[in-house]
């Protein structure tokens, strides 16, 4: 359906439910029943017939570009990883190379699934309210990475902001020449790289900018053999010390991958010195990780407990222990869901057997029932 459409339906469904309510036909719980339940028999339907593809079109792209004031010469996909958005290289129409994200409503809308999923289940990871629309999201992304660039960080210049259609947004970058940290060979991450790359981190530490998905795919390494930090749309201003803590736990943990613990660390510490990577040891957990640092770790087993060793030694610590993250487990949270169909469960049977009690003293005592329907 389109947005419209599907504006109208939710003013449909919320009035249908609100007018139950008022007649007394349907209690609270019922009615969030029935709701979940037509939500998932929905999604299943579309999970076995699909939906239509509401991505927009690259001529819609190339128009959104040209309106920016950056006419387009050719578009193509781009075989990256970027996480909640669709990217694309262009070649403009003076031959300068762009790298264009597109965020539509579906970004948007899982994105807000795995916020809400986080600030359910986790605590102090920088997981701030969703943002009131798609362009106050694109917008904020774009203002990080001016901020970003103001800092001395080395990242893409940005271009653009620019609406694609009613549901999609676009972003738009220089284009770096190179690759990714996380499909280089490994001899090409040098010492020199690792320390570049750390002094750029030390410059979003110094006003306290978080970039939050500090994984190798984030970290681009050009033709010059220069490390560029790419990818702001999970970052915040003003952030505090424990989640510029993660960025240090995360970034130690993805270069240990390819470099080593002892080669990781060592770049960190002089970079930023024992204190800010001590502070970063208790957040070597899977909670405070990436997913794609998560399944690396799940491969290697034993490999964050290295790092953390490392960590000890060269910080000359005593016995880490990991940060309370977690708000509420899983098991806590089946627990709770299963205490509370149970407790429902419970109350329509003490109303049924109230029921039957009131049924009874209705009886005389040859057996037949007194109460007026039955008389008549």
């Amino acid at each position: 359906m389109s947005r419209r459409w599907r504006r109208w339906a939710w003013v449909v469904i919320v009035f249908a439910v609100v007018g139950r309510v008022i007649a007394g036909a349907g209690a609270a719980i019922d009615l969030t029943l029935a709701l979940a339940t037509g939500w998932t028999v929905g999604l299943l339907v579309l999970l076995a017939f699909g939906i239509r593809d509401r991505h927009p079109s690259n001529n819609a792209i190339g128009a959104a570009m040209t309106r920016a004031g950056l006419p387009l010469r050719e578009l193509h996909p781009a075989s990256v990883d970027a996480r909640g958005s669709t990217p694309y290289f262009g070649t403009l129409d003076d031959g300068d190379r762009v790298f264009v994200k597109v965020l539509s409503s579906d970004e948007r809308d899982a994105d807000l699934l795995f916020r809400l999923y986080r600030r359910l289940r986790l605590r102090d990871v920088g997981d701030e309210a969703p943002f009131s629309s798609l362009r106050r999201t694109v917008e904020h992304e774009a203002l990080v990475s001016l901020r970003a660039t103001d800092l001395g960080v080395r990242t893409p210049h940005f271009l653009a902001v620019a609406p694609v259609d009613e549901s999609s947004m676009l972003l738009a970058y220089e284009a770096i020449d190179g690759a990714s940290l996380d499909s280089v060979p490994d001899d090409a991450i040098t010492d020199a790289v690792l320390a570049e790359l750390w002094q750029q981190v030390a410059h979003l530490r110094a006003r306290n900018v978080a970039h939050r998905d500090l994984r190798l795919a984030n970290v681009f390494l050009d033709t010059d053999e220069h490390p560029w930090l790419i990818d702001f749309g999970f970052s915040e201003l003003a952030e505090t010390d424990d989640v510029l803590a993660s960025d240090v736990g995360e970034l130690i943990v993805s270069t240990a991958f390819r470099v080593g613990p002892e080669r990781a660390v060592t770049a960190a510490v002089a970079a930023l010195g024992t204190d800010a990577v001590a502070a970063a040891a208790p957040r070597i957990q899977p909670l405070a990780l990436s997913h794609a640092t998560r399944s690396e770790l799940k491969a290697r087993k034993g490999f964050a407990d290295d790092v953390r060793r490392e960590i000890q030694t060269q910080c000359h610590l005593g016995e880490i222990e990991y940060e309370k993250l977690e708000r509420i487990s899983p098991r806590s949270l089946f627990l709770w869901l299963f205490g509370g169909i149970a407790v429902y469960v419970l109350i329509h049977q003490i109303t049924n057997v109230a029921g039957a009690v009131e049924h009874v003293e209705d009886l005389d005592g040859s057996g037949s029932c007194r109460c007026s329907p039955c008389r008549s």
